[in-house]
């Protein structure tokens, strides 16, 4: 080091060749500094913040002692290692432009409020035991991202598979650190939720699968056919468009829950060209003697990346010729057009966000009638704190008909819906026994 840029120079005791100590010449305050050489070559430097030398070496020397863990380890040396900042450097990283993804938001929400400026390499189980504990008891459902003390009541419930997204998101969280050399390794964490949180804070209504009451959800569908196609006055579409939209909703809906199709980008973005009709082999009408005719509908990326097939029952064929006779009767292209599409630009299709949001919308303003209470089509009578989406209207609810009514098993289910035998084993196990007991008493 050029002594002419320095005041004073001195080599500590725990390490003379590879650390200096320093105060910078004309410096007004006199502050320490300290400077590692590393062993492949170049410098790190660090203000240690004191005048007196002796608090300076110290300083210094669990700078150092930490220094060489991280290389032992092959940790980036002296990196930025607390989390707030390791946060913002993940998301900006990946996501640069748009948006931060929902998945990730709790990072920002709950998980900075609470590790604030701790090492990330101080999280382990324990570490993110306690924070599910105050993402669930202390943090209040509009947190905005500091610590607030009031708690939110015993009445607040949290999801399994929520904590299960959040917990996913978060290993990924991790494992990016471990790639960018600010982990040595990605700490285990398991999903044993209740262990951390009080049994009463996690939702579970009385079906696994949350689903629906018959009569109420009939009661919803009933309500959207009269919302959609047969409004009354006061509901009446404000417009064309307005009106082209509610029908596709509608149709939407049913696409969703008879073809086992998720109601998101893999629905909106089919094309007519995609399905293909072709007449049973074994249904027969009764009224004309005929055989029925079976719409096989070809998705081309599912949630997966895949191609799949999937179908429409013979007894709800007749929805996609309501569908189609509605675009004919408003020139759409029916041979090589969007099944969905827009209003105005007839070459796009529209987005299956905007339609689930509409839906969400009808959902949130209209009233159904079960067992002679009113309740919002968005709340389930079983339990009103479970919130009932498009999601949950059209293809839960189509998944554990299937398992209860239609006879179908999981692995059929698994097959047509285009998701895991794990998942539905999971979610939908208590509609399969009570389908088929004399299988599970076996």
């Amino acid at each position: 080091m050029d002594s002419k840029y320095y005041e004073e120079i001195h080599s500590p005791y725990y390490e003379r060749d590879r650390v200096k100590l320093f105060i910078v010449k004309n410096s007004k305050k006199r502050l320490w500094s300290m400077r590692i050489r590393k062993e492949r070559g170049g410098y790190i430097t660090r203000a240690l913040k004191t005048s007196v030398y002796t608090i300076a070496e110290e300083k210094s020397r669990a700078i150092w002692l930490d220094f060489l863990t991280n290389e032992s380890l092959g940790i980036e040396p002296i990196a930025e290692s607390r989390f707030s900042f390791v946060v913002n450097q993940f998301l900006n990283e990946k996501f640069r432009v748009g948006k931060v993804s929902n998945r990730f938001l709790f990072l920002n929400k709950y998980a900075k409020a609470f590790f604030e400026n701790e090492d990330i390499k101080s999280i382990n189980q324990s570490r993110w035991d306690s924070y599910l504990y105050f993402r669930c008891i202390i943090a209040s459902k509009d947190f905005g991202g500091s610590i607030e003390e009031n708690r939110i009541g015993e009445d607040y419930k949290i999801s399994i598979s929520t904590l299960t997204s959040e917990l996913s998101a978060f290993k990924a969280f991790l494992e990016w650190c471990f790639i960018k050399k600010k982990l040595s390794e990605v700490p285990a964490l398991d999903s044993n939720f209740k262990r951390a949180i009080p049994l009463r804070h996690i939702a579970s209504g009385n079906d696994l699968s949350g689903r629906i009451p018959d009569e109420a959800f009939t009661a919803i569908k009933r309500e959207l056919r009269k919302f959609c196609l047969n409004p009354s006055k006061d509901k009446t579409p404000k417009s064309p468009e307005d009106r082209h939209y509610r029908v596709l909703m509608y149709y939407f809906c049913q696409w969703s829950y008879w073809c086992l199709i998720r109601p998101g980008r893999a629905l909106s973005e089919l094309r007519w060209s995609d399905v293909d009709v072709v007449r049973s082999r074994k249904h027969i009408d009764k009224n004309t003697g005929e055989y029925h005719k079976i719409a096989m509908v070809n998705i081309n990326k599912d949630k997966r990346g895949r191609r799949r097939t999937t179908l429409f029952p013979v007894g709800s064929i007749h929805y996609m010729y309501e569908l189609k006779k509605y675009l004919v009767e408003n020139d759409y292209d029916v041979v090589n057009g969007w099944i969905f599409p827009r209003y105005f630009d007839r070459e796009e299709h529209v987005s299956s966000r905007v339609l689930s949001n509409k839906i969400a919308r009808f959902l949130a303003e209209n009233n159904y009638t079960y067992r002679g209470k009113t309740y919002p089509c968005n709340r389930s009578p079983r339990d009103t704190n479970n919130r009932i989406t498009s999601y949950v209207l059209n293809r839960h609810q189509a998944i554990s008909n299937r398992l209860l009514k239609s006879g179908w098993n999981i692995s059929t289910v698994s097959m047509v819906a285009g998701t895991g035998i794990s998942q539905l084993q999971n979610r939908y196990l208590s509609d399969d026994v009570r389908y088929n007991p004399d299988h599970y008493a076996s």
